[in-house]
């Protein structure tokens, strides 16, 4: 028998079969789901999965091809965004939008925004950075942590040894000013005013906006 809005496939012979994980009600396509029309308020045209197990889509390529998903629109005949994996000896997850790469993640899971080969800066002991921002060819890089005004922005270290951060560069937006620490404690500060501490976080400005720096060693 033929099951409603289910697709029709033939067994290589006269006889079609109804395909009961396959199915179109007039706006959608479902894959292992049945009324693809009520999922999402948005007009999807395909659906995979019903919500009852894990869904997967996979792109299966040669190991010298890519895999692409990939945007485009009516004024334009070249994916404008893209996600695109290269099974070549780079094997990189690379992601594009304005038909142009905005970010890579190599196969060290390095990753470089603005920049096609992360592995290539900021190497220090044979080891590169995990995240480069922008190119020689690319003008400035920047990197911005955005905050309320009473929040703290933080640049943090730690490692398997601790929970919790050994040392860390925060900025107090409550105050305006920032801190270094390191070894779980305080060891730096300039102030709203550009007072400078090290060893102490008090009396460092003397309220007149004049610039001071109080050092203290061992304590004292």
């Amino acid at each position: 028998s033929v099951t409603a809005n289910t697709l029709l496939t033939g067994n290589g012979t006269s006889a079609l079969t109804s395909e009961s994980n396959l199915t179109f009600d007039g706006t959608r396509l479902g894959v292992n789901n049945t009324s693809p029309s009520t999922v999402d308020g948005n007009t999807d045209v395909i659906v995979v999965g019903d919500g009852n197990a894990n869904a997967d889509v996979i792109l299966y390529s040669p190991t010298s091809g890519n895999g692409v998903l990939g945007w485009t629109d009516t004024a334009d005949t070249t994916n404008q965004g893209y996600i695109q994996y290269i099974h070549d000896s780079s094997n990189a997850m690379v992601f594009g939008t304005a038909a142009t790469e905005g970010m890579r993640l190599d196969s060290a899971q390095r990753l470089g925004v603005g920049c096609d080969s992360p592995s290539t800066y900021g190497a220090v002991n044979s080891v590169s950075d995990s995240i480069v921002i922008g190119d020689t060819s690319s003008g400035n890089g920047n990197l911005t942590i955005a905050n309320s005004t009473s929040g703290n922005g933080r640049i943090a270290f730690t490692d398997t040894a601790d929970n919790t951060n050994q040392a860390y560069i925060r900025y107090n937006h409550n105050d305006n000013d920032m801190d270094f620490y390191s070894n779980g404690g305080e060891r730096m500060r300039i102030d709203s005013l550009g007072g400078l501490g090290i060893g102490t976080a008090t009396d460092i400005t003397g309220g007149d906006g004049a610039l001071r720096a109080k050092i203290v060693q061992d304590g004292n």
